[in-house]
């Protein structure tokens, strides 16, 4: 498992960052909120995707400060193939666990998150 995560092309940060925005663009604020990161640290994310192509900053008049985050073409690519990626590994993490406990682990993690 740890080397199917390590090859990824991102962060889960930069993941969980990606999915906020593949429904559209959000201001850094929203986005920093959605994500539940502050939003220095959400400055960072974003600058490191966008040094990547994965988002594009747009910045909004009238205020030259305020910047929209929007996710490339090649950042939903990204996005989509890590979703996949991570279904493929809990379901694999699910099949090692007996049929009957299954039901149970995914109850465990609902209320987790």
């Amino acid at each position: 498992m740890r080397g199917q995560a390590s090859c990824c092309p991102v962060t889960m940060e930069q993941y969980h960052t990606l999915e906020a925005v593949l429904d559209g663009p959000k201001s850094m604020k929203a986005l920093a909120a959605e994500v539940g990161y502050h939003q220095s640290t959400m400055t960072r994310i974003v600058e490191k995707l966008d040094a990547q192509e994965l988002i594009l900053r747009v910045r909004k008049r009238p205020s030259q400060r305020h910047i929209e985050v929007e996710i490339t073409d090649k950042g939903t690519q990204v996005c989509l193939s890590m979703r996949d990626g991570c279904s493929q590994m809990i379901a694999w993490i699910l099949d090692a666990i007996p049929n009957e406990q299954q039901e149970l682990v995914v109850q465990s993690m609902e209320s987790l998150t």
